[in-house]
């Protein structure tokens, strides 16, 4: 059903039931409500599940040779900006990834002023309104 297909897929219900029954002329609010319910109905829904599983399947079992892939690059490719990108992958997945370093500086009209004595300033203001 291309419905399902389409959900399953990642489209909009309201897309994917348009796409499903383009004969079909229906109010913005009549699509919506069809193709809520379409989704929501328990055939759909199971065929919906069954082809992402399939998809999920076909990922897993191709696994293998992006990994051999990404070695082959690692160990082969000419460009050493290639090699370094496929060994950091490498690393990345296999769950060594570099930590990310998050820094904030937050500059405005209250400079460098501690969270703490903002409130404290805010806190100050209320009290005397």
């Amino acid at each position: 059903m291309v419905f399902a297909q389409k959900v399953a897929n990642g489209s909009q219900l309201v897309d994917a039931y348009q796409e499903a029954f383009p004969d079909k002329k229906l109010t913005a609010e009549h699509l919506r409500v069809y193709a809520y319910r379409l989704a929501h109905n328990p055939k759909i829904k199971d065929f919906i599940q069954t082809i992402q599983q399939a998809v999920r399947l076909r990922f897993v079992l191709s696994t293998p040779d992006a990994y051999e892939k990404m070695v082959a690059l690692a160990n082969n490719a000419k460009s050493e900006k290639v090699q370094f990108e496929a060994t950091k992958e490498i690393l990345d997945r296999g769950g060594l990834k570099a930590p990310e370093r998050v820094e904030s500086i937050q500059i405005g009209i209250f400079g460098s002023m501690e969270p703490e004595d903002l409130k404290a300033l805010i806190k100050t203001k209320l009290e005397k309104e």
